[in-house]
């Protein structure tokens, strides 16, 4: 269970220890969530799951199928969450190579993305509407140093529906520390981000550039 107490390195082992326990659950309730989706008659359709795993961490979990062809196999995502006096912390687990890495998005980037998309949600509800609509971005690094004496290195950038999330990734790490979020207005003229796009085009697709000029 994660704790107020646990160093980085302790709530990362935690969350990729647990998650293969949510794997599990959410394989348990792979008939019930297709039944349900069968039944849907708008796309795209999705179904949403709070659990609590045997190492007692709240997770959220989220299927969505984007037009009937999916209704039997939708995507998914499961995301860990936590309280603190200051907001929900939430985890989410991807692989690269293999490799587990965890992203850990903030209460701050929560209240960001509620004030930039002008939404009126809080807490799980605001959450399971960033995980829901924002689950399929494309993870862009800038290679350079941001503050060696916090120990972040590479600015990350993370492409989504909804605009942009801004990190870090700790040193010495596979956390990525999601900070803040804007819009594809906002990062309008960032000559910066702007070269960033050009450079991962192919992935991102023209559009996305677009979106910045």
């Amino acid at each position: 269970m994660i704790t107020k107490n646990m160093t980085d390195k302790e709530i990362y082992d935690e969350v990729i220890a647990d998650f293969e326990n949510i794997v599990k659950v959410s394989r348990a309730k792979n008939e019930k969530v297709h039944k349900i989706l069968r039944r849907s008659v708008l796309f795209p359709a999705r179904v949403h799951s709070y659990v609590t795993s045997v190492r007692k961490n709240n997770w959220l979990l989220c299927w969505e199928a984007k037009d009937k062809k999916e209704v039997n196999d939708p995507s998914s995502r499961y995301v860990c969450y936590r309280d603190s006096p200051h907001g929900k912390y939430v985890y989410q687990v991807s692989y690269k190579k293999g490799e587990p890495f965890l992203s850990v998005y903030t209460p701050h980037f929560f209240s960001r993305f509620a004030e930039r998309k002008k939404i009126n949600l809080t807490g799980l509800e605001l959450i399971k509407r960033y995980v829901e609509r924002n689950h399929d971005g494309h993870f862009l690094y800038k290679d350079e140093d941001v503050d060696t004496e916090k120990q972040f290195i590479d600015n990350i950038y993370v492409v989504n529906v909804d605009g942009i999330a801004i990190g870090e990734k700790v040193a010495g790490t596979n956390i990525i520390l999601h900070i803040t979020f804007i819009t594809f207005e906002m990062a309008k003229g960032d000559q910066k981000l702007l070269e960033l796009f050009l450079k991962h085009e192919s992935i991102l697709g023209k559009g996305s550039v677009i979106r910045l000029s």
